[in-house]
């Protein structure tokens, strides 16, 4: 068969069900393998693979990500903490969820504690927690 690009695409357009059946078969008969060759290329290309999730939530580039992160001088913009290639200490993109844009780069952790702060429901609730529990305390209700 010729490999031109052209002529491997008139042979696909023209014996579709054909490809697709003989693609199936092969993989269910190697599926083992198959799967073994996605979990490497995953391995290899986490970054990538972070690239393409980054660009498609934040539209931000790889390029633009590397910049940020020189411009923080690889540091947690809220702790002031180096990032680390640990998971709660690697770099995440924060951005503000009103309007969608992207603030800075932070630490998981320090992103995670920072939309719990800025979560109305959460100032609510935890001031009701407070003064229900100051509540019970001066009551003589409280454990302990």
């Amino acid at each position: 068969m010729n490999t031109k690009p052209e002529t491997r695409r008139k042979y696909y357009r023209k014996n579709k069900a054909l490809v697709l059946a003989i693609n199936k078969h092969w993989n269910q008969q190697n599926h083992p393998a198959v799967l073994a060759y996605h979990a490497r290329w995953r391995a290899d290309n986490r970054y990538k693979i972070a690239g393409y999730a980054r660009k498609r939530k934040y539209g931000i580039t790889n390029e633009k990500f590397e910049a940020m992160l020189i411009e923080q001088n690889y540091c947690c913009e809220l702790c002031k903490k180096p990032f680390e290639d640990i998971r709660k200490l690697r770099p995440v993109v924060d951005h503000d969820h009103n309007t969608g844009m992207v603030r800075a780069l932070l630490h998981k952790q320090c992103n995670i504690m920072l939309g719990i702060i800025e979560s109305r429901e959460f100032h609510d609730n935890a001031e009701r927690y407070i003064d229900e529990q100051a509540r019970k305390i001066q009551s003589g209700n409280g454990v302990g």
